[in-house]
């Protein structure tokens, strides 16, 4: 009797798994390939310049291109893990880490030793890049274990997918949305103050002067355009852009990992870790575009992105268990509260990053709401209470959705984090083994 063969079936391709594969490392390429732009730049200027000693201001160029190629790097494990899925391999073990207070002390510590190394224009050039990047990734992934500790949080491959998106299609959707919008109310804005010819000739030599030095600092440009900055209509249209419509439109879309693994049967726990990550990407990718700075400055302005991070992570969290209780429970109306508050903390934060900033270039506030004008000379005291606030908020969240899914008793029980997850309750995103995508 001839043997027959027995066929084993072959598990159907994941084309999720195929799909995050591609956009991770599409992604990946084209980081490094703006990280490589801005280095042609850094080295462009160097060379106009005649020395790094006279370069000083191509230093925020070259920390922008750290940060982005720290950035495609981080994207590196979505790609190989949903590879795995592809191939049917298991995913690698990760480390533990047992003692997430560590991570916050050293970043501190970068900090302080970016700041002195911020004052030797050779160390600037060859070591404060690896530092900034150092710094804020050791406070981001600090934030998401004090965030994700004890909580769901699925497979590493979805784990890793969900804060890739936040890192990456996030910052570009609400990028574009954000475009459209400032031109549109800066048309609008210019139109209305053009009517006076005295105003509409100080912006023809505003900006000539602009475009015959567009390659200026942002300090420059804030005192640039100082005459506009006491017109009680500059800041009002200010505000209405960056404490208003970009928190709208930010909270939208920075739960993008979260709105991925939607009809996944995530709990209101799954949803609050999956937007801890999806938030924590997105604050991640902002600190890198936006606390490029050189000098002294750098390392106020890194501690200053610290604080934001710790905005978008606990206003995105908030968000993903909202869209997690309404998917699961319908419970829609307190997906509309979470993202109003949300908002409202994110619309706080911006609306005193303003009045701080553009407090400074005031002349005669007699013309400005008493409110706003106060709020502005207490703005440092302001920051300290919204940042104990939203980190207490946080490690709150944490307990009460750790208390709803683990007995009181084991609450106080050390949870480790494996790289950005490891699964550290009975609970996971998916059904089965295997990673999940």
């Amino acid at each position: 009797m001839e043997e027959q063969s027995i066929r084993q079936p072959q598990a159907d391709l994941h084309w999720g798994s195929v799909l995050q594969f591609g956009l991770s490392l599409l992604g990946t390429l084209v980081l490094w390939g703006l990280a490589l732009m801005l280095g042609m730049m850094v080295f462009n200027a160097v060379l106009n310049a005649g020395g790094l000693e006279t370069a000083g201001e191509a230093v925020p160029l070259l920390l922008m291109a750290a940060g982005f190629g720290f950035a495609g790097i981080l994207l590196l494990p979505s790609a190989g893990l949903a590879f795995l899925r592809v191939i049917q391999r298991p995913s690698p073990n990760w480390f533990r880490l047992r003692q997430p207070g560590w991570l916050i002390l050293g970043a501190l510590a970068l900090v302080g030793v970016g700041y002195l190394t911020s004052k030797n224009t050779l160390l600037t050039w060859t070591l404060l890049p690896i530092i900034h990047v150092s710094a804020t990734g050791l406070a981001v992934l600090w934030l998401i274990a004090l965030g994700i500790r004890g909580l769901p949080v699925g497979s590493k491959q979805r784990s890793w997918g969900i804060f890739s998106a936040g890192m990456v299609i996030a910052p570009g959707m609400s990028l574009v949305v954000e475009l459209v919008v400032i031109v549109g109310i800066s048309f609008l804005g210019l139109t209305y103050l053009s009517r006076d010819p005295a105003v509409a000739q100080e912006l023809m030599q505003l900006s000539e002067g602009y475009l015959a030095n567009p390659n200026q600092s942002p300090d420059a440009i804030l005192a640039f355009l100082e005459p506009f900055w006491n017109e009680p209509v500059a800041l009002f249209g200010v505000m209405l852009v960056v404490a208003v419509l970009v928190p709208l439109i930010e909270e939208l879309f920075k739960p993008v990992g979260v709105w991925l693994v939607a009809g996944k049967g995530l709990t209101p726990a799954q949803g609050f870790a999956a937007g801890i990550l999806s938030g924590a990407g997105f604050g991640l990718f902002e600190t890198f575009t936006l606390s490029a700075t050189s000098g002294a400055d750098w390392s106020l302005v890194v501690l200053a992105r610290i604080g934001t991070s710790i905005i978008h992570v606990v206003t995105t969290g908030i968000t993903g268990w909202g869209l997690a209780l309404a998917w699961q429970k319908k419970r829609y109306m307190r997906l509309g509260l979470a993202y109003l508050m949300a908002v409202a903390i994110h619309a706080l934060w911006n609306g005193l990053v303003v009045l701080t900033v553009i407090g400074e270039f005031w002349t005669d506030p007699s013309g400005f709401p008493q409110l706003l004008v106060n709020i502005g000379k207490v703005s440092p005291i302001a920051f300290l209470v919204l940042l104990v606030g939203a980190f207490g908020l946080l490690l709150g969240c944490n307990k009460a959705l750790r208390r709803a899914i683990i007995p009181p008793a084991d609450l106080n029980e050390p949870a480790g984090t494996a790289g950005l997850s490891d699964g550290v309750s009975q609970e996971s995103f998916g059904q089965g083994s295997g990673p999940q995508a």
